[in-house]
């Protein structure tokens, strides 16, 4: 199924690889940099009438505008994300923060480094049928 994918990553590396994986499994991809322009963008027209439907999300447990990013997507309607991807490392997955994000079943964590074929079941894979954490090693 294609979806509507965001992705915010710091690193364009990651963004770009993100970018080309996804859209060659027909998804359409809208990337950022930054929690702050991606709020932005979701303010746009384009996105309140068309809203992503996944998010994938680099996360830090240092970083609190991470949690409040991750807080904005959460309090959306239930429509808008089916369902929202943070991407941590191992040591940051055990973060007691972060475990209660996870509680939640709409937030699944993706465990750095994770292989890309995991990244793109995520985004085609309803949230209701996935587990809270997908790691690979």
């Amino acid at each position: 199924m294609n979806r509507r994918v965001l992705v915010v990553e710091p690193s364009r590396t990651m963004r770009k690889l993100l970018e080309i994986y996804l859209q060659q499994s027909g998804h359409q991809v809208a990337l950022f940099a930054s929690y702050a322009e991606a709020g932005f963008a979701l303010t746009l027209p384009q996105f309140r009438t068309n809203p992503p439907e996944v998010a994938f999300v680099s996360m830090n447990t240092s970083w609190p505008e991470s949690y409040r990013f991750i807080e904005e997507l959460r309090q959306r309607p239930r429509g808008a994300f089916t369902k929202i991807v943070v991407m941590v490392t191992q040591e940051e997955h055990t973060h007691p923060k972060l475990q209660r994000l996870l509680q939640d079943g709409q937030v699944i964590a993706l465990i750095k480094p994770f292989r890309v074929q995991d990244a793109l079941a995520l985004a085609s894979t309803p949230a209701y049928i996935l587990p809270n954490t997908i790691e690979t090693r």
